[in-house]
């Protein structure tokens, strides 16, 4: 009986993908080699391989077989429309084989477009704790933490509007425009005490 051929092969770089705020794994974020030594760039040509993997549903994601040298991986989240930038980070794959394999772990934060800021009522130093705060007509809430601050996270840009509700208070609407995806925004809001 024939022994089956095995492949091995050397894992060269891996890593998770994050948000950078909550620091939660994001899965389906593509990762793409965007600068690599010539090698690679000839087996690119020679090869399907399109030198690019998703992030798998705990954020891993993984390249095998890479050349010694620099690489530049490119993050993205294109699924997400603009709720999240880019990122990108330069690697060295080692040059000198270890046992049980040799590879160059690089973590990749995605930025998330965040609104955040402090609740607070008129004549009060301390902060609204457990505020609603929410964009309007989307599913984008939190809740303020015991210092009166929220953070929205993942959220599209545009000219949108912040709503902020709170037991005993008025309800409040602020007008807020998030530029670029990736960006953040600082909307502070002073709510009025009902009645």
């Amino acid at each position: 009986m024939k022994n089956p051929l095995v492949a091995h092969h050397r894992v060269a770089l891996a890593g998770h993908v994050t948000d950078a705020v909550t620091q939660k794994a994001i899965a389906g974020a593509v990762v793409t080699i965007v600068a690599m030594p010539d090698e690679f760039k000839q087996r690119l040509r020679r090869t399907a391989d399109s030198g690019r993997t998703l992030s798998r549903s705990d954020g891993l994601y993984y390249f095998l077989d890479l050349p010694d040298g620099d690489y530049t991986l490119q993050v993205s989240l294109p699924a997400s429309g603009k709720r999240y930038g880019t990122a990108q980070q330069t690697a060295r794959v080692p040059v000198e084989p270890k046992p049980g394999g040799t590879f160059r772990f690089v973590n990749l934060a995605l930025q998330p477009t965040t609104v955040q800021g402090k609740i607070t009522s008129r004549g009060q130093r301390n902060g609204v704790m457990l505020a609603r705060v929410q964009i309007k007509g989307s599913g984008e809430r939190t809740l303020s933490d015991d210092n009166g601050e929220y953070t929205l996270s993942g959220i599209e840009p545009g000219k949108r509007e912040l709503l902020v509700r709170a037991q005993g208070y008025r309800t409040a609407a602020e007008p807020v425009t998030i530029g670029e995806a990736g960006t953040s925004q600082i909307v502070n809001v002073t709510l009025t005490r009902e009645g």
